[in-house]
């Protein structure tokens, strides 16, 4: 129910669902295009932007990185009202991802743990590695 009490400084924009540097392609002309698009909804830009927000929490992106992303875009949705909410059901989500490849791969399963252990007990994301 968090959610229903979540406010959101952006408005509302068309969103990727799962903007990350994977789903992004570059041209040889530079062009950027985003594919992965099954997420494509309408809602707060805050969604996405929390995936880098929390890749540089893991350690996936460097200060510098993720300074120059929010300078970019010219918003840090840690500063958002929203932000713990929003890192959650990311955290959440990004958990459940991995336990869909983690069955059959220790590495994974064993990440697997250390990601729900961890959110069970606050420490999340510390030690989260990425696939």
């Amino acid at each position: 129910m968090q959610w229903d009490h979540a406010t959101f400084a952006l408005g509302e924009a068309v969103l990727h669902g799962d903007a990350h540097m994977e789903n992004l392609l570059v041209t040889t002309a530079g062009r950027c295009a985003f594919i992965d698009l099954e997420s494509v909804c309408v809602g707060p830009p805050e969604w996405d932007l929390t995936l880098s927000a929390l890749y540089y929490e893991c350690g996936w992106f460097s200060k510098h990185e993720y300074a120059m992303f929010a300078d970019s875009y010219g918003y840090d949705v840690r500063c958002s009202p929203a932000w713990p909410v929003l890192r959650q059901i990311r955290m959440l989500r990004m958990t459940l991802w991995l336990a869909q490849s983690a069955d059959n791969d220790t590495p994974r399963r064993q990440q697997l743990r250390h990601r729900l252990d961890s959110l069970r007990d606050g420490s999340a994301p510390a030690g989260w590695t990425g696939f």
